[in-house]
Order: structure tokens, then C-alpha cells, then sequence
């Protein structure tokens, strides 16, 4: 328990010496469509420009409620938050413990966020590509099933997830403007998701360092 005090406070304190200026907010719906299913919901992205610092928070549309944006500044319902500055980023599953991912996971969850940014401000013309070079930042749980290729040394093994389409570790994600606004695709699996309905505010808020901490739903650091 004072371990995870002090690490509290080092975060608050961390965060603490970045300039908050130049906050923006970007909300949206996304659509998740693969060939077992669809899933849909809403997202709120707030980024700190001069800080270097972003938030997402996703919702899941379970078909009840319809989502609004107060659901996810209370992250009411079902949903995940990642938020993340300067190569430290942290990814929650809503009413779970928040887990602290390393600084190349959080440079491509930082790229994927800002993806809606530069698609409301007209800025994305040609498509994208966003890498993961690899899912060891990640906690366990949130790693995709790996194939099982036998007992067999790291290289061998990796060679031979190639060989059947794995692709190898991590993930390549390329993003290309739509009429719905933003899709994003990836050759390792037969997934599309879709970000629509995109509306940009341009410093709409002045954020406190918390917003960017996964310790607080958003309803209770912002003005």
C-alpha cells in the first residue's frame, strides 16, 4: 500500500510540471466490425498539445441506454480508459485496476489518438501506418492469443507465426479517411473500425494535470 501511495504521488507530481495550455476534445462514435460480430459505442479524446499529453476513453454500446458524452466523463457502463504523456501511458478496462504501459506502446497509442485530430482538421490525406512492434508493454490480459507452435527457440517460433499469417509480434495499423470519417484496418487480422461522426472543439478546456492520469473519471478534474 505505500508503494502504490508513493507511486500516486509521483505520478500526480509528474504530470503536475507539464504546461496545460492548448487543450482540445474530440468526440465521435466508432463501429468494430469483424466476422464473428459488431460492436459499437462512443469516444472522447481530450489532447494537450504543448504538454504532449492525451486521454481516451471508450464506451461500448450494449443496446439499453443509448451512450452519451456524460457516460464517458463518469465511465458509466462498459468501457476503457487510456491516457498517457512523454512515453508513460497507463490503460484501464472501466472499474478494473489501471496498469502502466512502456514508452513505445504509449508512442502508438499516442499516434492512433491523435489519427481523429488530423482527420477533423483535414490534415490526413494520404493513409497511415501506426506500429506495434510489440505486445510485451501490455499487460497480459490485454495481449492477443499467441499460436502454438511447439517448444521451440524464440526465433524458430516467430518465423513460424509468420509462416501462418501471424505476421510475427505486434501490429501495423493503417488509418484512411472515409465519408464516415476514419477507418482503420490491419493485415494480421479481418478487423475494420470505423470513427465517425467526428466533432473537434479547439481549446475548449483549460485541463488540470489529472485529466491525463487514470486515477479520476473525467467528470471530476474537468472545469
Amino acid at each position: 500500500m505505500v508503494d502504490a501511495r508513493r507511486l500516486v504521488c509521483a505520478l500526480v507530481l509528474t504530470a503536475a510540471t507539464t504546461a496545460m495550455a492548448g487543450s482540445h476534445e474530440i468526440a465521435g462514435d466508432w463501429q468494430f466490425k469483424t466476422p464473428l460480430g459488431d460492436a459499437r459505442g462512443r469516444l472522447l479524446i481530450m489532447i494537450d498539445e504543448t504538454a504532449g499529453s492525451w486521454r481516451l476513453e471508450l464506451l461500448v454500446d450494449e443496446g439499453v441506454v443509448p451512450p452519451t458524452r456524460d457516460h464517458l466523463l463518469r465511465r458509466h457502463g462498459r468501457g476503457w480508459t487510456f491516457c498517457g504523456s512523454a512515453g508513460q501511458a497507463f490503460v484501464q478496462t472501466w472499474s478494473e485496476a489501471w496498469r502502466e504501459v512502456g514508452p513505445r506502446t504509449e508512442a502508438f497509442l499516442a499516434a492512433l489518438v491523435r489519427l481523429p485530430l488530423a482527420r477533423s482538421r483535414q490534415q490526413l490525406v494520404e493513409p497511415r501506418r501506426s506500429m506495434l512492434r510489440s505486445w510485451r508493454e501490455l499487460p497480459e490480459s490485454w495481449r492477443p492469443p499467441s499460436r502454438t507452435v511447439g517448444r521451440r527457440g524464440d526465433l524458430r517460433r516467430r518465423m513460424i507465426e509468420r509462416g501462418l499469417g501471424g505476421g510475427g509480434d505486434g501490429l501495423v495499423v493503417t488509418a484512411r479517411r472515409c465519408d464516415q470519417g476514419l477507418e482503420l484496418t490491419s493485415r494480421r487480422w479481418p478487423v475494420t473500425v470505423t470513427l465517425g461522426a467526428l466533432t473537434l472543439h479547439e481549446d475548449r478546456w483549460e485541463l488540470p494535470a489529472e485529466a491525463f492520469l487514470p486515477l479520476w473519471p473525467l467528470v471530476d478534474v474537468l472545469p
